[in-house]
C-alpha cells in the first residue's frame, strides 16, 4: 500500500530574482541580452507518523516508530539571446539556455534512537541548449501602458545524475546511483505589463510559465528501483511546472 508519494509535498511559493540587460546593435533591429532567473529554493516536509513496517523504495525497515520526510528542490536559469525586431509588434528571438534542476527527498526513521536510519535521494539535472521564440506586443497604445506576450521553445541536452543512500547512524549502508543523458523540452510562456513612468524608467509586472520536461524528480526515484529490483536505477522522464507572478523595474538609457 503506497502512503507516499510526491504528492504529499507542498513546496507553496519561493522569491528569487530575476534580471535582463540588453544591448542594441548600433541603430538597426538586433540587439543582444543576457537573463539569470533563479536562486529560487523550495522546501517541504511531511510527517508520516508511527508506520509499523514500512519499505521506503528498496528498502525494509520494520518496526518504524516515526518517519518524516523532507523534500528540497532548486532551480536556476541562464540565456543569452540574439533579439531581431522584426516589426513595431514582433521581435524574434535564438539563443543559448543553461538550466539547472536539483532535488533532495529525505526519509528519516526514528526507532527508540531519534534519526536511526534514512533513505535519500538526491537528484540533479544540468540541461543546455538552443532556443527560439517571440516576443509579442500585444496592447501597445499610444499611452504609457503596454502588455507583452513572451514565447520560448527549445530542445536541451539533460546531464541528469541520481544518488541513492541507505544511512543507519549516519553511517551509509547501501548507495546506488546512476546517470543518463535523456533530450529534455522546455518552453516558457510570459505575459507582462508596464507602465512608462519617466522616458527612462518603467515599473512592469506579470506573469511567467516555464515547462521542462524530461527530467530525473528525486520523487521519481523510488518507484525505479521498485520496478527494477536495482538500487542503480533511476528515471529520467519527469516533468515539473513552475509558475508564478513577477514585478519589478525597467530602466533604458
Amino acid at each position: 500500500i503506497q502512503i507516499s508519494g510526491g504528492e504529499d509535498f507542498d513546496f507553496g511559493y519561493a522569491g528569487g530574482p530575476d534580471i535582463s540587460v540588453e544591448r542594441r546593435l548600433g541603430d538597426g533591429p538586433n540587439s543582444v541580452e543576457v537573463r539569470y532567473f533563479g536562486a529560487l529554493n523550495w522546501n517541504a516536509a511531511y510527517d508520516y507518523g508511527n508506520t509499523g513496517d514500512i519499505q521506503i523504495g528498496p528498502i525494509n525497515i520494520p518496526l518504524a516508530f516515526d518517519v518524516n520526510a523532507n523534500y528540497q528542490s532548486k532551480l536556476n536559469s541562464t540565456e543569452f539571446n540574439f533579439r531581431h525586431q522584426r516589426s513595431d509588434r514582433v521581435t524574434w528571438l535564438t539563443g543559448f539556455r543553461i538550466i539547472e534542476v536539483n532535488e533532495q527527498l529525505d526519509y528519516n526513521v526514528d526507532f527508540i534512537v531519534p534519526n536511526l536510519s534514512g533513505v535519500s535521494w538526491n537528484s540533479s539535472n544540468l540541461l543546455y541548449g538552443g532556443q527560439v521564440g517571440a516576443d509579442v506586443a500585444l496592447w501597445r497604445l499610444s499611452g504609457p501602458l503596454s502588455v507583452n506576450g513572451l514565447f520560448k521553445a527549445g530542445i536541451y541536452g539533460n546531464d541528469a545524475e541520481n544518488d541513492f543512500t541507505f544511512r543507519v547512524l549516519d553511517t551509509p549502508i547501501v548507495e546506488g546511483g546512476a546517470s543518463d543523458n535523456p533530450v529534455a523540452f522546455v518552453g516558457e510562456i510570459g505575459v507582462t505589463t508596464a507602465y512608462q513612468v519617466t522616458q527612462h524608467f518603467a515599473i512592469r509586472g506579470g506573469y511567467q510559465l516555464l515547462w521542462i520536461s524530461e527530467v530525473a524528480l528525486a520523487s521519481d526515484q523510488a518507484q525505479a528501483m521498485i520496478d527494477t529490483l536495482n538500487v542503480n536505477a533511476m528515471n529520467s522522464s519527469g516533468d515539473v511546472f513552475y509558475h508564478g507572478a513577477l514585478v519589478g523595474g525597467e530602466f533604458t538609457w
